[in-house]
């Protein structure tokens, strides 16, 4: 009977079970040059990318089935050139039929991801426009 209600359970199990290892290691995701805090409200899943610490020239995301990849270029320490970097970040559920936000304020991007969506998308990418550091 135990497995039944399992296999016919919805994302609400999984995500259940994700946030509680991500409570037990809040520093899952940390990287001390991109934090990356994900946390809930009754409507949307909201993940803030921290970019304070770093001189950023140009950011992509990229949303495509559980996958989110966060990738941009930085600016090196005395004008030393650019270089890349690229974080992917796993999601217990799947962002192709969700409506996405991303906004940029206060050297914090955040992406705005509704639990509840009418109009699937597909997988897709962009660029915050304007981006200034």
């Amino acid at each position: 009977m135990e497995n039944e209600k399992q296999s016919n359970s919805s994302d609400f199990l999984e995500i259940d079970d994700w946030l509680n290892v991500l409570m037990e290691d809040p520093f899952a995701w940390y990287d001390e040059h991109l934090p990356i805090d994900l946390y809930e409200t009754s409507r949307d899943y909201i993940i803030e990318i921290d970019v304070s610490d770093l001189s950023i020239t140009d950011v992509k995301l990229t949303f495509c089935g559980h996958e989110l990849t966060f990738a941009c270029t930085v600016q090196k320490p005395n004008n030393e050139g650019e270089q890349p970097i690229e974080k992917n970040v796993m999601l217990p559920f799947y962002l192709n039929d969700k409506d996405i936000e991303a906004d940029y304020e206060n050297r914090i991007i955040e992406i705005k991801i509704k639990k509840y969506s009418s109009h699937p998308s597909g997988a897709f990418s962009f660029q915050i426009p304007h981006f200034k550091h």
